[in-house]
């Protein structure tokens, strides 16, 4: 299974449910998950071959900061 985690500016649950639809089509529902409780407001996505780009355009686009954390 693959993983990929983001720092955002996430700031709440209201913004994740702004961005929910966008994200299901984009990677389907069920494969993301925001971490509001992490200093670095951390976004997972699970899935395989997850386009990490997309992922980031997508939410610059939407007015949030991400960059791909590695380990």
């Amino acid at each position: 299974m693959n993983v990929s985690v983001f720092k955002t500016t996430v700031p709440d649950s209201l913004m994740v449910a702004a961005l929910k639809q966008s994200l299901d089509d984009l990677v389907g529902s069920g494969n993301w998950t925001f971490d509001l409780n992490d200093c670095d407001r951390v976004f997972r996505i699970i899935k395989p071959n997850a386009e990490v780009k997309k992922v980031i355009n997508l939410l610059n686009r939407l007015g949030v900061e991400c960059e791909e954390l590695n380990d």
